[in-house]
């Protein structure tokens, strides 16, 4: 997921949803909320993809040679109750990094 389209998104769909008057009034803060929200979906696709990388600097040995995909399911499968969800466990941290700095 990319930042870019989806801030094109918000950005249009704020621009028509919002009174005709109100908007060139607020273009900047049009703009901030567009980025913030597009920075919250891209969050969603890179905190398991950040996830793997934190695991694979931390133990490199074990998880690198399963590549991306098999220590996504490694983490997945290391606690059975949380499964998929335990891919996100550090999202608000990710997420508050990413709509602060924008990157």
């Amino acid at each position: 997921l990319s930042v870019y389209p989806s801030y094109d998104f918000f950005k249009h769909l704020m621009s028509t949803s919002l009174a005709p008057s109100f908007v060139p009034a607020h273009v900047n803060d049009i703009a901030l909320l567009a980025g913030a929200l597009a920075s919250v979906v891209a969050c969603i696709g890179l905190a398991p993809a950040e996830t793997c990388r934190i695991r694979t600097v931390a133990n490199p040995d074990y998880y690198r040679p399963m590549g991306f995909t098999g220590t996504l399911a490694s983490i997945a499968n290391e606690d059975p109750m949380k499964g998929w969800r335990s891919l996100y466990s550090g999202f608000s941290s990710i997420l508050v990094r990413q709509v602060i700095f924008g990157r």
